[in-house]
């Protein structure tokens, strides 16, 4: 079965997507990039419209780009964006930020309970590629680095 996904940046946008017969309603502002953020309360205002006129109707959020180095407040943003009752919250994930992550967990090849940095480049440069594979990617992807020096311990692996 095929469904119409409509993004949309307010109210105005909402009900006019839903009434037109989308099936999912996407709270998204597109030029913060392809997973731009719209504030909290605007979200809740979408939310709040579309399902007074339009119950059971599918609504999603996205919380903007995964930041490593955020992660509080990226889990901040999406309990808050799920607390507006939206069906799905989005979370963008670059490749490479979800092997640096999956990293963090497996790339332990020496078993020491550190992650060196050899080690973190070497685990990344394999599953780059693969996951590009995996979402189609016409292009080849692989992740290069450039190292001089000695190794040293970037992180703990996680459990």
């Amino acid at each position: 079965m095929t469904r119409l996904l409509v993004s949309v940046r307010d109210v105005a946008e909402a009900l006019l997507a839903a009434e037109h017969g989308a099936d999912l309603v996407d709270c998204k502002e597109p030029s913060a990039g392809a997973l731009g953020a719209l504030p909290v309360e605007t979200i809740a205002a979408v939310v709040r419209a579309v399902r007074s006129r339009f119950p059971g109707r599918t609504l999603s959020a996205t919380v903007g780009d995964f930041a490593p180095d955020a992660v509080g407040p990226v889990l901040e943003r999406v309990a808050a964006v799920a607390a507006t009752g939206v069906d799905y919250v989005k979370v963008g994930v670059a490749p490479g930020a979800f092997a640096l992550l999956d990293a963090l967990r497996k790339a332990d090849t020496n078993g020491n309970g550190l992650i060196e940095l050899s080690e973190l480049v070497g685990h990344v440069q394999s599953v780059v590629p693969r996951i590009a594979a995996g979402i189609g990617s016409a292009d080849p992807q692989t992740a290069r680095f450039g190292s001089h020096g000695e190794d040293f311990v970037v992180a703990r692996r996680l459990p």
